[in-house]
């Protein structure tokens, strides 16, 4: 099994890299075949919700759907049992999918909120308090004149009691910076939610901070630094000049300061997921071009500070384009999972096919456990699973969300996402 130690001081980081077996680990399948058809080519968000008026728990799933006209799902497994159901809200056509999942709980409850996609009439907001039932908190594209920059909602985070959705531009064309919204329930006089009033811009186009070049919010969280500094952190998407951090003490708008404003040094696109671990901030981030790499810091407005951990994209090679997603686990181990491709995938070999996984307890000495240099294989023994694009704790499981390639036709492919749980 592949390893990767890292070894030095911050100010001198030296990279060893070295190979040797290690222990195993044990993954299961339990997606639902039917639901996780050809169409719904991505796990593009997952969580865990319990309503309030049922005590069991479930794990959702927010796909994407391949298919013009169709619209993504959500799909949710009663965790107790395993087994699935569509509890899909009643979407408009060409809504393409839910790319952000998160709990919050306000003066109305606990409720799921669901971030879409849709490029043709724009994002919305949707929620469950009994995580069935549905009902639209927003009005498309957040009622702004966006052009593009509200075509989808990618990052959702809950910071100081407020609940944050960040947009993505889907248009590659047309340049048009994204959006950060805030929510703060607000009911008109029938008690109703007010859909235009509960959402503030907190960083929009007018505020002339951020350009056209931004083509999404990538990443937002809260991070105290090593000197006790407490900061709201968001991470844009930048495929021309490289990813930009911002941060604000309070997260209004107006308040917002860049801290970088070139993909750390060398024009590293976008930041996909922010965690903090030893009291260090970790950034996981894509680069279409040269791959993946992952960045930490304990002092991240200072620009000059970040650390980069191990090889670019860990010496797999440029096809490992983004580190996707990554988690804290409860027991404090880190879980990073990756993205494989290229364009030439149907005649690339094996060695260039099928998402990993590395898994680490400090940060810094990393493990292969899904991959060629694993037990299991790359995408979890299965090649068309290019990506792990979402991963969930719920009781000390893990899960994992595949994504199989979108651009194929589904002649070319055999399955859906699939969802893989890690059994200790």
């Amino acid at each position: 099994m592949k390893k990767i130690f890292i070894a030095g001081l911050i100010s001198f980081f030296t990279l060893m890299i070295t190979y040797g077996s290690s222990f195993s680990e044990t993954f299961e399948k339990i997606s639902d075949p039917v639901m996780a058809s050809s169409d719904n080519r991505y796990a593009w968000a997952m969580c865990e919700f319990t309503p309030e008026s049922n005590s069991q728990t479930f794990l959702y799933v927010g796909t994407k759907n391949k298919v013009v006209g169709e619209t993504g799902e959500i799909h949710r497994m009663n965790l107790e049992t395993e087994k699935w159901e569509n509890v899909t809200p009643d979407f408009e056509s060409f809504n393409q999918g839910v790319r952000a999942l998160i709990v919050y709980e306000n003066e109305s409850g606990k409720a799921l909120y669901a971030g879409t996609v849709n490029r043709v009439t724009g994002c919305l907001v949707f929620r469950t308090f009994n995580g069935k039932d549905w009902e639209i908190v927003s009005l498309p594209k957040f009622g702004t004149c966006a052009f593009r920059s509200c075509d989808s909602i990618r990052v959702a985070a809950v910071i100081g009691g407020d609940l944050y959705f960040g947009t993505v531009n889907e248009r590659k064309l047309i340049f048009e910076q994204p959006y950060l919204f805030r929510f703060r329930e607000q009911k008109t006089d029938s008690g109703r939610i007010d859909k235009k009033l509960s959402w503030e811009a907190v960083i929009k186009p007018s505020d002339n901070l951020i350009n056209d070049k931004q083509k999404a919010f990538g990443a937002m969280l809260e991070y105290t630094d090593k000197y006790g500094e407490k900061l709201t952190y968001a991470a844009t998407w930048n495929q021309r000049d490289g990813v930009h951090l911002l941060v604000s003490e309070t997260g209004d708008s107006g308040s917002w300061s860049i801290v970088m404003d070139d993909g750390f040094g060398d024009r590293t696109t976008a930041i996909f997921q922010m965690l903090e671990h030893n009291g260090y901030l970790y950034c996981c981030t894509g680069n279409g071009a040269t791959g993946f790499k992952l960045y930490r810091s304990n002092n991240p407005t200072e620009s000059d500070s970040w650390e980069k951990i191990g090889d670019d994209n860990f010496g797999i090679g440029t096809h490992a384009k983004y580190a996707w997603a990554m988690l804290k686990r409860s027991d404090n181990t880190l879980y990073l999972t990756t993205l494989i491709f290229n364009l030439f995938i149907p005649f690339a070999p094996n060695e260039q096919k099928g998402a990993y996984i590395f898994k680490s307890s400090d940060g810094l000495t990393w493990d292969q456990i899904v991959g060629p240099g694993s037990d299991t294989g790359a995408g979890f023994g299965d090649h068309e699973n290019m990506g792990v694009r979402s991963v969930c704790e719920i009781n000390g499981t893990v899960y994992f969300g595949t994504v199989v390639n979108p651009f194929f036709p589904n002649f070319l492919v055999s399955h859906g996402y699939e969802i893989w749980k890690l059994v200790d």
